[in-house]
């Protein structure tokens, strides 16, 4: 019985433990063991295209310039106000800073993938910038609404506020992180659940 019961609990912490696709194995995996298309030439360690473990800013110990609200053009009307977390998003996939952009005396090198030009690209100027899909580009009206505020209660076509999974709202606002997150690839596109049937979609709005 004792067996047995080991046995259980070694099968739920297996399901725990893989459910997620990490970083090692996804998109976000910029380093030499990444895809080659989007492999660095010479950088082996994964998490410093985003973090470092000294002399990081703010509270993740960031690794990366970040660009500003003002360098994004966003739907007219909105108010949309970026805040510090989607705008680490975009300091990759704004398409414009170079995704060795790294503020912690780091180098990678992106020759072969540039080459490729699939997945990242030269920008012109011989930095490495994101091409393809990961472009969102500086231009964000065509894209979900992100450094807005969540509608007020009773919206039409919206769920109220205190319906919705406040995680899911930065500061009462909608961000990056209300629908992806960058660790865990598991729901595909970095998604914090499954959207089948728009399931995660149906978080917020009502039909």
């Amino acid at each position: 019985m004792n067996f047995l019961k080991i046995m259980i609990v070694a099968f739920i912490f297996s399901v725990f433990a893989f459910g997620q696709i990490s970083v090692v194995n996804s998109s976000h995996n910029l380093s030499s063991s990444g895809p080659v298309a989007q492999a660095s030439d010479d950088q082996d360690r994964i998490c410093v295209f985003c973090h470092t473990p000294h002399k990081g800013s703010e509270d993740v110990l960031w690794n990366r310039d970040n660009p500003v609200t003002g360098d994004f053009l966003v739907r007219a009307g909105t108010g949309a106000i970026l805040e510090e977390g989607s705008l680490k998003c975009l300091s990759c996939h704004d398409g414009a800073t170079a995704v060795n952009n790294l503020v912690n005396g780091t180098t990678a090198d992106f020759t072969t993938a540039m080459g490729i030009g699939t997945i990242i690209g030269d920008d012109g100027s011989g930095n490495p910038v994101l091409v393809g899909s990961g472009n969102i580009g500086t231009n964000l009206r065509n894209d979900h609404p992100v450094g807005v505020d969540y509608p007020i209660d009773g919206t039409p076509r919206f769920h109220d506020a205190i319906d919705v999974d406040l995680a899911q709202l930065i500061n009462s606002k909608v961000a990056c992180a209300s629908c992806h997150d960058p660790h865990d690839s598991q729901f595909g596109a970095f998604l914090i659940a499954s959207n089948n049937g728009s399931a995660l979609c149906l978080d917020c709005h009502d039909r």
